[in-house]
């Protein structure tokens, strides 16, 4: 900005022409205001949570860096695209995936043949099917592939992203969710992937800081997750549910009900990507702003 205001008076002595002046100082104006909506961007930590009806995926971005948290079936890759083309993303940084579920992990091989990874983060275990193409695609590409366990962390720009889970290797893959926390100043956000309450009490006996502002709820909202324990130790001022409105028809237990009214008598703001849509939350380090798309009519 310093080397803008130089400039600014270096015109003003040096250009006689009055139009000349005018034009110089408009250019400068507007490089003035691009600078300062710039720098002001590189303070916000924004979080999408794209609707793909039944799945995850979640785009961050922080001071031009990004993080592809999950992204959803094979089916949802055209709608994880749109997201990340609309958002501007040329290159993902880091790609983390929760576990190997198809709901989460079925759109990454598609995802990596579609735009450039830098990184791929993902826990210790052997590979299955998708995983296994996931690996091998990263290999042909030169895809950095890091496994990651609990008490890594690594940087997303000028937030730090701690890896909390998952506890075990064996046993139910929800349970072997990789579990995360982002720290964006004094604004926290904890993400459970499809973490249930055996994963959560693991959860709850670590010493792990994970009291935060924003939780993504665990296992889609469904009753298998989401204790009362684990409500009162995060307590978020906002829980976003990444769900299908129809997912209850199909599978009576993921019905979000039980989970919704546990998180509303705990006073919180409760979202969902079946009713809201895509889920936007940024944060400048100390407060939150929530924008929801809202759901098109079909």
């Amino acid at each position: 900005m310093s080397k803008l205001v130089l400039l600014f008076f270096t015109c003003m002595k040096y250009l006689r022409n009055k139009w000349v002046k005018i034009i110089a100082v408009l250019l400068i104006a507007m490089s003035a205001m691009a600078l300062m909506f710039a720098e002001t961007d590189k303070e916000f930590l924004t979080a999408c949570f794209i609707d793909i009806e039944h799945g995850d995926s979640i785009l961050i971005q922080a001071d031009q860096e990004s993080l592809l948290i999950d992204a959803g079936l094979r089916e949802n890759v055209p709608k994880v695209l749109s997201t990340l083309h609309s958002e501007g993303i040329q290159e993902i940084t880091w790609l983390l995936i929760t576990h190997e579920h198809e709901d989460h992990i079925g759109g990454v091989p598609e995802i990596l043949k579609k735009i450039p990874v830098r990184h791929i983060v993902h826990a210790v275990r052997r590979p299955e099917e998708i995983m296994q193409e996931v690996l091998e695609i990263a290999h042909e590409k030169n895809i950095d592939v890091i496994e990651v366990y609990k008490g890594d962390r690594f940087p997303l720009g000028n937030a730090t992203v701690r890896i909390l889970g998952p506890f075990d290797d064996e046993g139910d893959e929800n349970n072997r969710s990789v579990i995360c926390r982002i720290i964006h100043g004094d604004i926290s956000f904890l993400f459970m992937g499809d973490a249930e309450i055996e994963e959560e009490q693991d959860l709850l006996a670590s010493d792990y800081e994970i009291d935060s502002d924003v939780l993504k709820v665990g296992h889609h909202g469904a009753d298998t997750s989401t204790c009362r324990d684990l409500i009162d130790a995060v307590t978020p001022q906002i829980a976003v549910i990444s769900a299908a409105a129809d997912a209850a028809a199909d599978a009576p237990e993921l019905s979000t009900d039980v989970v919704v009214q546990r998180l509303q008598e705990a006073k919180m703001d409760v979202y969902q990507t079946s009713a809201d849509g895509d889920i936007e939350i940024r944060s400048d380090g100390k407060n939150l702003y929530l924008n929801k798309q809202g759901k098109k009519d079909e």
